[in-house]
């Protein structure tokens, strides 16, 4: 994402995780300054008042990074095996009035391209 103020950043280390090999349970990944800024910071699906971590994914709903953070985003799913996408939306809120929004699409991996997290066989991480 490249904006006027010559400030950009990347999202990094963009993690699913499907505890049942099929629903995602959650989600995380960083947002790091491409610029020469010091902006990396791990961002959460909390709740969008930001008040705590959500324990369950929802497709489409709208998460604050962190307690009090100015980013937000929300996913949605796509299918490997059909060619859909999944779609990622991020926005920035620098006022009131003012904000910033980007969003991406990508393939999501296929089940081959995940690895077994600690809780068991069917925990994907991808």
């Amino acid at each position: 994402v490249k904006r006027q103020e010559n400030s950009s950043f990347q999202i990094k280390d963009f993690t699913v995780r499907k505890l049942d090999g099929y629903e995602t349970q959650d989600i995380n990944f960083h947002i790091v300054s491409t610029d020469g800024g010091e902006m990396d910071f791990e961002c959460a699906q909390y709740g969008f008042n930001g008040a705590s971590v959500s324990d369950k994914f929802v497709q489409g709903e709208i998460y604050s990074c962190a307690e009090k953070s100015t980013f937000s985003w929300s996913y949605t799913s796509g299918d490997s095996v059909a060619g859909k996408p999944g779609i990622f939306n991020l926005w920035q809120s620098v006022s009131n009035s003012k904000g910033y929004y980007g969003q991406a699409s990508f393939a999501e991996p296929a089940g081959n391209a995940c690895r077994t997290g600690p809780k068991g066989q069917s925990d994907e991480i991808c």
